[in-house]
This record gives structure tokens, C-alpha cells and sequence, in this order.
């Protein structure tokens, strides 16, 4: 082997300390740096306007029903001014910009037709999958919380909002935390039924989770019951621990009063089938509307 004296000069790597590299700024780079700059204003006004959920005017109907929105409990619920943070955002936020089909007419009637083609921009739009899922802290306890957004489609379940239910489970029994559920649903959104329910990771295994949860891992499941709880969403808060219902407000029924009507012709209140006295067993009262979803935000942290 030759040794370092029998190396030609020539044959030596040379390379330059760090220190003495000198700084190059090309125009590639400034462009590189200034469309990294776009994408990422971009992606801040993305996550603000998914963060409205259903739009402003949506909201502003929750309020004039005396209800918040999933981020306003959410934020009532967790410590203030401790880490929080959201999972899923951007899940299914441009796969349903526009509706995959025109309704089907039973009469044909043109009517139909030019408001089907009207609300074209807002059908199946699904920001966040109708569903708010959050880890963050109450009382200085780590916690997972899955909200539906009533600004969304009244907070009906779309093929991706399942998914991301199953991933706020997922990590309440990996990391063993509490889950709460703040439910105001409307169930499955039917024209996508057919994506909710089928396969090993459907709906189904919600119900699966919480099962498990309740009998095995013991983790403790709290559920809030905000507004409707219809259909399959219904499971949710019954295979609960602890089920709180605001009254005047919350209902929970595999099916309302137009289903009960149609089926044996009776009538009912829409309380009487579902609502906090429904049942051998009354679920916690709280006062009406907005007071009592302020109350229940306070109970959850008891």
C-alpha cells in the first residue's frame, strides 16, 4: 500500500471546510424558496376555511338554534391554553366537491332538476369529513374527542369519517386515554351508505371498538349527546359509559318520529322517542340549548 508522500498531489480529494464554501444564491433557488412561500400560505388558507366546516352562514344557523359549533365545545371542553392537536383536517376535504350524480325525479318536474343543478357546488362537499377529532388535554389529562360538525351535512357520516373515528379509537386504546364523544348527528349520509357500513374497517367496527374498550381495555368512554343522534350514529353514545343529553336539544332513536309514522301509522313527539326521559333508564338532564351545552362542557371535565 502506498503510503500518504507516495500520493501525487493531483490525486487527493480537495474539498473545501464548510466554512469556506462560499455562499451561492441562484434565481433557482429564490424560486424554489418563494414557491415553498405560496404553498404554504396556501395551505394556511386551505386549513382556515376547512376549520369553518359547513361556512359561515351554516354556523350562524347553529347559533340561532342555541348550539355550538364541534370547535367552539371543543374548545369550552379542553384546558385553555394547552396543547392541542387535530388529526385529519384535510381527510376527504376535495373528494366530494361536487355531486356524483343529479337526483333522481320521481315526477320529473323542472323545478327539481334546476335545484339540483343550484345546489351542484354545495352537494357532498365534506370538509374534514364532518367530523372533528382532537387530542388535548382536560384538567391536565390527556384525552381524545371526536365532535361531529353539525355544519356539515348536520353532521351526517361520510366513508371517510369513519376512518377517522376509528383513528381517534385506535389511539384512546394505544395511548389507554379517555375518549369523549360530543354526538350531533344526523346518521349515514345515504348517498354514501353504500361506502359506510361494507368491509372489515366499516362502521361496524366502531361498535367493535367500543366494545372492546367498555369490556376489556376499560378505557373510559364519555359520550355528550348535542343535538340528533340518529341511526347508527345512535350506537355510538349507547355503547358509552356515561351518555349526558341537553334537554330540549338532544335526541337518540334508530329512527324519528316521520319513521315511526310511516311504519305503524302512529304518532309521536320527537322527544317521546328518543329524548333524555325515553327509556327505563333517564339520561342526565341539563337546561336548554346553549346554556346546557356551556353545563355539559363543565361536566365532561368533572
Amino acid at each position: 500500500m502506498a503510503s500518504e508522500s507516495q500520493i501525487t498531489p493531483g490525486s487527493k480529494s480537495a474539498i473545501a471546510p464548510l466554512s469556506e464554501t462560499p455562499s451561492r444564491v441562484t434565481s433557482n433557488s429564490l424560486s424554489q424558496t418563494s414557491r415553498l412561500r405560496e404553498l404554504t400560505v396556501e395551505l394556511r388558507e386551505l386549513e382556515a376555511k376547512l376549520r369553518l366546516g359547513g361556512g359561515l352562514e351554516k354556523i350562524e344557523k347553529q347559533h340561532k338554534q342555541g348550539k355550538l359549533t364541534a370547535r367552539e365545545r371543543i374548545n369550552l371542553l379542553l384546558d385553555r391554553d394547552s396543547f392541542r392537536q387535530e388529526i385529519g383536517l384535510l381527510v376527504a376535504y376535495d373528494q366530494y366537491k361536487k355531486a356524483e350524480g343529479s337526483r333522481q325525479e320521481a315526477d320529473g318536474r323542472q323545478q327539481e332538476q334546476e335545484a339540483g343543478s343550484k345546489k351542484e357546488d354545495e352537494v357532498g362537499t365534506a370538509p374534514a369529513a364532518g367530523v372533528v377529532t382532537t387530542v388535548g388535554l382536560v384538567d391536565g389529562r390527556e384525552v381524545v374527542v371526536v365532535a361531529n360538525d353539525a355544519t356539515v351535512k348536520a353532521g351526517s357520516w361520510w366513508p371517510e369519517t369513519i376512518k377517522k373515528i376509528l383513528r381517534a379509537q385506535e389511539i384512546a386504546m394505544r395511548s389507554h386515554v379517555p375518549i369523549i364523544y360530543l354526538v350531533d348527528s344526523a346518521g349515514v349520509n345515504l348517498p354514501y351508505q353504500g361506502g359506510v357500513f361494507p368491509g372489515q374497517y366499516g362502521a361496524s367496527r366502531i361498535f367493535y371498538y367500543n366494545s372492546i374498550m367498555r369490556r376489556y381495555l376499560k378505557v373510559p368512554q364519555i359520550a355528550a349527546v348535542m343535538g340528533p343522534c340518529i341511526a347508527g350514529g345512535a350506537y355510538l353514545p349507547a355503547l358509552s359509559d356515561i351518555i349526558i343529553m341537553v334537554e330540549g336539544t338532544s335526541f337518540m332513536g334508530l329512527g324519528g318520529a316521520n319513521l315511526v309514522k310511516g311504519a305503524t301509522g302512529q304518532t309521536i313527539k320527537r322527544f317521546e322517542g328518543g329524548g333524555r326521559t325515553a327509556g327505563p333508564h333517564p339520561r342526565e338532564p341539563l337546561s336548554q340549548n346553549g346554556e346546557g351545552e356551556f353545563r355539559t362542557a363543565g361536566r365532561e371535565r368533572e
